[in-house]
């Protein structure tokens, strides 16, 4: 990398830990950042907006995919399906 005469080189940073805590923040998070429907990269890039442009923590896009796969799982529909009986064949 080359430095301006007069600047520093940016520190190197390793993306923030996601605690279980931290997790769970990150998905309530998540789920109000969801205003209406949209695809899951969609949420990803809104979450990736919050965290590291206004709150300047960094995180890789493995981590906000699996908040974003959480969200997916507790909002998925649940879909019960009604028991049938099989007539039974008879050779």
């Amino acid at each position: 990398m080359i430095i301006p005469e007069g600047q520093e080189a940016l520190k190197a940073s390793a993306p923030l830990e996601v605690s279980k805590a931290k997790d769970t923040a990150m998905v309530k998070k998540a789920k109000e950042l969801l205003t209406k429907p949209m695809g899951a990269q969609e949420l990803m890039s809104l979450l990736e907006q919050y965290y590291v442009f206004q709150k300047n923590e960094h995180y890789t896009s493995a981590q906000l995919k699996a908040i974003v796969m959480k969200v997916e799982s507790d909002l998925k529909p649940v879909v019960e399906v009604e028991e049938i009986e099989m007539p039974q064949v008879i050779k």
